[in-house]
C-alpha cells in the first residue's frame, strides 16, 4: 500500500497495489465494500460530493469515479499508467497520466474537458488547484512547473526549476501567494515560486532525494512549509525568505508527507516512528 488514505464522512478510502480500492468503517475498521480495479494502483482517492475519484496502474490506464456505495460512476482511459492522486475542484477532476498529460474532466461525467502536455512521466506527482490555477510539476526529464486556467486549461505561466538533469519532484503546495515544491535528484531542494507569475523567490538545500523517486511533499502554514528528505531529516522552512527555522532528525529516510492539523505537525519517517510537533 504506498496510497495515503482519505477520510469522508464515516468512511476511509485507499488504493492498493493488490488492485482493490477499499472502504472502511472509520470508527471500527469493519470492510464497508471493496472495488476491483484490476491495477497495481497507488494514487491516493479523492473524495468530493459523496464520489470517491482515484487512478489506476499497470496494467490499467484509467481515471475512474466510484458512487458512495462502491459502484462505478464513470471510468476515462489515458495514454498510459495513472500513478499521480487526482485533485478535485469547480467540479472537475485534475490528474497526470504517466503519457506525460494533464487531464481535467469533467466530476459528474467523465468527460475529456481540457488536456494539457508535457515532456515528463507524471509518475508520483500530483497537480494542485489554487485561485482558479491548476499547479502541476511532471518530473523526470521536464524540469518545468505549469500554471494552466482551471477553467480553460490555457497556460498562464512555465517556470523551469533551478536544477541541472534529471528530477524527482514532489507535488506542489500553493497558498499564501507562493507554490512550494521540492525537486531535484541526488541534491534535494524546496523553491518558492511567484503563484501569480511563477518567478523563483527563493530555494532551500534539504540535502538529498532518495533513489526511489518518492520525494516529501511541503505542508504549508501561513508562515512556514514543513518537508521531509530523503536523508531523514524534517525542516521547517520560512515561507518570506526560505531560512530554515528548525530542523529535525529521524531515523530512516522521510518520503511520506508531513501533514498539519490542530496546531499540530505530523510527519512520518522510515524508521517506523510518527511523530507529532506542536
Amino acid at each position: 500500500m504506498d496510497s495515503s488514505p482519505a477520510v469522508a464522512g464515516s468512511a476511509v478510502y485507499f488504493s492498493s497495489r493488490d488492485g482493490f480500492l477499499y472502504a472502511l468503517n472509520k470508527t471500527t475498521g469493519a470492510l464497508l465494500w471493496k472495488y476491483n480495479t484490476g491495477g497495481s494502483d497507488i494514487a491516493s482517492p479523492a473524495v468530493s460530493g459523496g464520489v470517491i475519484y482515484s487512478g489506476s496502474g499497470y496494467p490499467n490506464k484509467s481515471v475512474f469515479a466510484l458512487n458512495a456505495d462502491g459502484s462505478l460512476k464513470w471510468k476515462f482511459d489515458t495514454g498510459q499508467m495513472v500513478y499521480s492522486s487526482p485533485a478535485v475542484s469547480g467540479g472537475k477532476v485534475y490528474i497526470g497520466s504517466n503519457d506525460g498529460t494533464y487531464y481535467a474532466l469533467d466530476a459528474a461525467t467523465g468527460d475529456l474537458v481540457w488536456k494539457a502536455a508535457t515532456q515528463g512521466g507524471i509518475y508520483f506527482s500530483s497537480p494542485s488547484v489554487d485561485a482558479g490555477m491548476v499547479i502541476a510539476a511532471p518530473g523526470d526529464y521536464d524540469l518545468n512547473v505549469y500554471a494552466w486556467n482551471a477553467a480553460t486549461g490555457a497556460e498562464i505561466w512555465k517556470t523551469e526549476l533551478p536544477n541541472d538533469g534529471r528530477t524527482f519532484v514532489s507535488s506542489p503546495a500553493a497558498g499564501s501567494g507562493r507554490v512550494i515544491i521540492g525537486s531535484g535528484f541526488p541534491a534535494h531542494s524546496l523553491h518558492a515560486l511567484d503563484a501569480a507569475t511563477g518567478q523563483v523567490l527563493w530555494s532551500a538545500p534539504l540535502g538529498d532525494a532518495t533513489a526511489i523517486g518518492y520525494t516529501s511533499s511541503p505542508a504549508l502554514t501561513a508562515s512556514h512549509a514543513f518537508a521531509g528528505s530523503g536523508g531523514g531529516t524534517l525542516y521547517a522552512v520560512n515561507l518570506s525568505n526560505g531560512d530554515i527555522a528548525w530542523e529535525f532528525v529521524t531515523g530512516g529516510a522521510m518520503v511520506s508527507s508531513p501533514v498539519v492539523a490542530g496546531g499540530k505537525l505530523f510527519a512520518a519517517s522510515g524508521d517506523g516512528v510518527l511523530y507529532a510537533f506542536w
